[in-house]
């Protein structure tokens, strides 16, 4: 199945909690809960997304999220004679979960199909 790349909303920050908590539970256990992780990160998420400092894409396979990105724009200091330099994005990480990796579903093919803009 071909991904569907898109930019994450509101409605996604559950799936977006869930491949974060995998993204550092496969390295180890940790002793925060799910559920406390999923309260911290929804607060964090819905302020993030919905001031636009941060963005995040996710790829879609039949209805379920497999992979997520992050990125927070970052404003750049003004230097003389240069006008208002546009802002840096710093990628905080790229995960695709684990069902996904073997079958490919979500590789750098994927990335080609993207809009080459992602607003």
């Amino acid at each position: 199945m071909i991904p569907v790349i898109r930019s994450a909303t509101p409605d996604d920050i559950g799936e977006l909690a869930r491949l974060r908590w995998q993204l550092y539970t496969e390295q180890g256990p940790y002793d925060e809960s799910f559920e406390a992780y999923v309260e911290r990160f929804t607060a964090f998420a819905v302020d993030a997304l919905s001031r636009g400092e941060w963005r995040a894409w996710v790829a879609e396979v039949d209805g379920r999220l497999v992979a997520a990105m992050w990125l927070q724009t970052v404003p750049r200091v003004p230097a003389p004679g240069r006008g208002d330099p546009p802002p840096i994005g710093y990628l905080t990480n790229a995960y695709t979960g684990s069902r996904a990796r073997p079958t490919r579903s979500f590789d750098a093919s994927s990335l080609e199909r993207a809009p080459a803009r992602m607003d």
